[in-house]
């Protein structure tokens, strides 16, 4: 039975169908439907809805009555699922389906006998598209990331309800993206079968001209902001008073009364002994290797001498980690905090202590490559033009063009290494993006040549 056919554009400003299935288990060839829910809403919010029981023919398994609250009782009495879907068709009236995760209830909805002639819109991709950094993108997490009240789960027509409300919020981001990076994702998508394309189409398609000459007339792959200034180079101070061990004990009974950066710091005397060394190795230019038990607080104890003399000297300090991991929580925890300590120490104001990450040049993205890849035309998998399509949305957000930034998932990660800067030399291909200061690997490293620490 099909869902009748639709203008693959019409939803875009008209209206669409919500749909949520609750079913016996995750398998369409041997589960069954129990519950239809289907909101049919256009952009100012929902304009009717469907629910239905649907009987199985066969008990429900006790997790299923335990996640849902349905109860055979419930079923009984209720239309088989090949009267139901027809009910729903009817319902629906060949309008572009959503749903989140659409796979799963196409896949039921194609096994009870209906086949979808409309579009079918995954808010799932469309999120995983236009919210590249965020790593929970069930439909809970989704709608309370977007700010959409979430009234009850594991009902379809409150998931419907919620799935159409996300999926509107995601329309308007959408309507956010500047024309170029609506061009470089149609463009991605054009020769690939991803069932998103035309819903980014549709707008690009419709955006006055107007609109399209306040971007500019860019290249493909070509950033529609400034860089960021980069910070003046570190210059070392000729004259300075070497930190003492007394003065670093000293930091660590501030930091013990600092309970807004430092909540619930309990100092240790092996972490004091360890800082002592530290700052007396650091002011005599002496090597050191200490061995020290989980729950030393070694962080705290190189990193406070070592930040203290930086912001003191004008010297550079480099703090290398042996995981990625170990960087990012080094970066964005303990740093900060002690960065604060050491200037508030010094006198110093905020943002004295300048700091900087600096990873190996595959975790960067080259923009040569990537406008490379834009330019190719050459066919793509879905999975390719989904995730090249979040990169694009990501690119117009990211400073940093790290890939620790970016949510890839799985196999994903196979399409970023074709775009990340490679082991060439890229001053000696005298690259435009190098030229411009938009090269992300040349601005990390031209940042760890002004800061005090690099980690």
């Amino acid at each position: 039975m099909p869902l009748g056919p639709a203008d693959p554009a019409s939803g875009d400003r008209g209206e669409y169908v919500a749909v949520d299935l609750e079913t016996t288990g995750v398998n369409p060839a041997t589960d069954r439907i129990i519950e239809i829910g289907a909101v049919r809403f256009g952009s100012d919010g929902p304009l009717d809805s469907f629910q239905s029981f649907v009987n199985p023919g066969r008990p429900l398994p006790p997790e299923i009555r335990v996640l849902t609250g349905i109860e055979d009782a419930d079923l009984v009495g209720a239309p088989p699922p090949s009267l139901a879907v027809h009910e729903f068709a009817a319902f629906a009236r060949g309008l572009p389906l959503v749903a989140h995760n659409a796979p799963f209830d196409l896949g039921f909805l194609a096994e009870a006998g209906l086949q979808p002639g409309a579009p079918a819109f995954d808010s799932y991709e469309l999120a995983s598209v236009l919210l590249p950094t965020a790593t929970r993108l069930d439909l809970r997490s989704l709608a309370e990331s977007l700010g959409v009240e979430v009234r009850e789960s594991h009902r379809a027509l409150a998931d419907a309800e919620t799935t159409a409300a996300a999926f509107l919020r995601l329309l308007e981001r959408l309507e956010r993206l500047s024309t170029a990076t609506l061009r470089d994702i149609v463009q991605l998508a054009t020769q690939s079968n991803w069932g998103l394309e035309s819903l980014f189409a549709a707008v690009l398609e419709r955006r006055s001209e107007a609109a399209a000459t306040d971007d500019g007339p860019l290249a493909p792959g070509e950033l529609t902001r400034e860089p960021l200034p980069l910070p003046p180079p570190l210059r070392p101070l000729e004259d300075f008073t070497p930190l003492d061990e007394d003065e670093v004990e000293a930091r660590f009974a501030e930091a013990r009364r600092r309970a807004d950066l430092f909540p619930g710091l309990e100092l240790r005397e092996g972490q004091i002994a360890m800082a002592r060394a530290v700052a007396t190795n650091i002011a005599h230019d002496g090597q050191l290797a200490v061995e020290a038990g989980t729950g030393t607080g070694k962080s705290l104890a190189y990193l406070v001498p070592a930040l203290s003399h930086a912001l003191r000297s004008g010297e550079r300090v480099v703090i290398s980690t042996h995981t990625l991991n170990l960087q990012e929580q080094l970066a964005g925890r303990d740093m900060p905090a002690a960065a604060a300590l050491a200037e508030s120490a010094a006198g110093a104001p905020v943002g004295a202590l300048r700091t900087a990450v600096l990873k190996g040049r595959a975790n960067y993205l080259c923009l040569e490559r990537w406008s490379q890849a834009l330019e190719s035309g050459e066919p793509r998998s879905a999975e390719q033009a989904r995730v090249l399509a979040r990169i694009a949305v990501w690119l117009d957000e990211t400073e940093r063009g790290d890939r620790a930034e970016l949510y890839l998932r799985g196999d994903e990660w196979r399409h970023w290494r074709p775009l990340a800067a490679d082991t060439n030399d890229c001053l000696a291909r005298r690259c435009a993006f190098v030229r411009d200061g938009s090269c992300f690997l040349q601005r990390a490293r031209a940042e760890a040549a002004a800061a005090h620490v690099v980690v």
